[in-house]
């Protein structure tokens, strides 16, 4: 009788618990990737920042901050509204001080966005579908939309090409 009660517990154990396997990654980011204009690999040289404002209270978050010579980044997209600004900030530190030029790029992204459903169990998702890229040209001469689907999959977005 005994051993009946541990069967049942470890079979309604066993039957109790989920298989769901939610994506680790939950978050939705759009990726962009700085090259030369013959496609080979680029870097921003000088510390990199990126500002969005968001619609709900016009205050603004930092997404990178000060990032030091990359030659990739990514970018958290919201779910609400169909237009997303971000200010990309590049400024040259390596001056006596810290205190160097500051170049400030508007970048806006008007886009769509659909609800991606797992399952129950995991947390809801909004993959997005760029539309139009607009971009100032203080330190960014193009940027051009390779992937409009933006997933939590990773696959590069938006090409960036610097001014020389």
């Amino acid at each position: 009788m005994k051993h009946l009660l541990y069967i049942l517990i470890l079979g309604l154990t066993a039957v109790g618990c989920t298989s769901v396997d939610c994506s680790v990654n939950g978050r939705v980011t759009c990726n962009f990737s700085v090259q030369t204009e013959d496609g080979e690999t680029d870097t921003i040289p000088y510390c990199f920042s990126v500002i969005v404002t968001r619609s709900i209270d016009d205050n603004d978050t930092t997404i990178i901050n000060l990032q030091g010579k990359t030659t990739s980044f990514s970018l958290p997209m919201p779910y609400d509204g169909s237009e997303v600004e971000y200010y990309l900030n590049m400024k040259d530190t390596t001056t006596v001080g810290g205190t160097g030029t500051d170049v400030t790029d508007i970048m806006t992204i008007t886009k769509t966005n659909s609800p991606y459903f797992e399952d129950v169990d995991c947390a809801p998702r909004y993959n997005h579908t760029i539309e139009d890229l607009q971009v100032t040209s203080n330190f960014i001469e193009d940027m051009e939309v390779k992937n409009t689907k933006v997933t939590n999959e990773g696959r590069v977005n938006v090409i960036v090409t610097l001014k020389k």
